[in-house]
Order: structure tokens, then sequence, then C-alpha cells
């Protein structure tokens, strides 16, 4: 091994969770690595700027990381976006561009990750989910939809991966206060839409709750805990309240869920 400390890839570094996870990670004395899209810079940080929806990127940085390091610990995925709207009224490029970004973003860091975690014995890979992928949330289906895929396919490569000693699970953090809530792209819908009164109604109560939410600061710190934990749980929901609602949802019989989530938003 070329670094006795050890060493965390961190996506999406430039703001919100993933930036507070840099910070949390070097105050531990990691060496971090991390991307994003965006120029950036921050000292102790080895920042590259990189697409997350291009996989041969995406390996040939990794493989860096390795060149430069000789072994990764940890892994955080992290990147991701949202998009509000209809789901008739939601366009091709819409739906592929929040998949390539919030499922197979991590897809391919996950198997670009892989095969060196696999030949080291060890590692640990923590996949930034959303409390979203256990509620179905109206008029943010594709993100809902995206953070559940993203849970399944981290329960199904577990299973592939423990005999060699790699660990993989999500944390699913509920409402954070960061710039996601202004990212968020809002389909155009005119004065005559019929969804288009309930859809702000519903999005808007959303971001109420988004911007009064937990700090990045405080989720970086439960995700360093998930992270570096010998047995971490499968599933790690962060925020007391939510972890009480998600226990309840899944307590409930299906349409009491949908009605709940109805009362919540409408």
């Amino acid at each position: 091994m070329k670094n006795d400390k050890k060493v965390v890839v961190i996506t999406g570094v430039s703001s919100g969770i993933g930036e507070a996870c840099v910070s949390r990670f070097l105050d531990a004395g990691y060496t971090v690595y991390g991307f994003g899209r965006k120029d950036y810079h921050r000292d102790g940080l080895h920042y590259s700027k990189l697409d997350i929806t291009k996989p041969d990127g995406v390996r040939d940085y990794i493989d860096s990381v390795i060149a430069d390091e000789g072994k990764i610990d940890i892994l955080i995925s992290n990147v991701g976006m949202g998009i509000s709207g209809p789901v008739e009224e939601a366009t091709v490029s819409d739906i592929q561009q929040i998949t390539n970004v919030n499922f197979l973003g991590s897809v391919y860091v996950i198997q670009a990750v892989l095969p060196h975690m696999r030949r080291q014995g060890f590692g640990t890979i923590v996949c930034i989910s959303s409390v979203g992928s256990f509620v179905p949330l109206p008029f943010q289906a594709f993100y809902s939809a995206t953070k559940s895929a993203l849970d399944t396919l981290v329960d199904a490569t577990r299973s592939e991966v423990k005999q060699f000693g790699v660990k993989i699970v999500c944390v699913h953090p509920g409402d954070v206060k960061t710039g996601f809530t202004g990212a968020r792209h809002k389909q155009n819908m005119d004065e005559n839409n019929p969804y288009k009164n309930v859809c702000e109604h519903c999005v808007s109560a959303m971001e109420r709750d988004e911007q009064s939410g937990m700090t990045p600061d405080y989720v970086a710190s439960k995700i360093y805990k998930v992270a570096t934990k010998r047995n971490p749980k499968l599933r790690n929901v962060i925020g007391g309240k939510y972890k009480l609602f998600t226990f309840l949802l899944n307590i409930m019989p299906r349409r009491m869920r949908e009605w709940a989530v109805r009362k919540m938003y409408f």
C-alpha cells in the first residue's frame, strides 16, 4: 500500500452534503478525493471536475486514485438531482437525466471501485439514498423511483460482494437544507394545465420542509459514523422524526400509506 492513511472517495463534493462530508473526513485525518461537475477548490481535497454520467471517465478517475494511493477504503456515492412535475408530462430527456444522475451515476462509480475493493479484500460503499425512496412523492415520482432503484441495487450487490470483504449500504436522509431545493428542475406548466395548482401546492410544501430541515454538517456526521462502523446497518435513516415516520409507513397498509402522504402534501 502506498498510503498508510485511510482513503475516501466522495462524489458530488462541491456543495451540500458532499461538501460537508469532505470536512468531516478531513477532520478525521483521511486522505480525501472527490469530484463534481463544476470548477471547485478546497484545501486538503484532491478534487477533479468530472461528469458522473460518463462511465469511462469515472472508471479512469477511480483507477487514478488507486495508482496514487494504492487503495480506496471508503466510497461515498452522493450525487443527486431533483425534477418536479406530473408523471404524465415528464419529457424523455428529463426522465433520462434524473435516471443517469441518481441511479446510473451510482452504478458507474460502484462498478469502477468494486474490482479494486474486491482485490484488496476490504472496503465500504455508502450510497446516499433518501427517505423519498420509501415514500412515493407526488410530483417528484422520478426522484422517488430512482432512489428506490438505488436501494434495490445496493441490496442485491451486497449479497454478491460480501464474500470479498466488501460492505455496501444505503443512507436515507430526511429533509436537508441545501442548494438542492433551488437547483430542482421544474416542468413548465401553463395556466390551463390541470395539474398546475396542486403540483405547485405539493412541491411548495416539500420545499418548505427542505429549507427547515437538517444541516448538511449533521447529516455528514451521521454518514461518517455509518461509513466507519465495522458492521453498519443495511439501511440508515437520518433524523429522529424520519425514523419514526418511515417505521410507521412500513407497518401501514399501502392504502393507508397513500392516504398519509396525501394528507401531508395535498
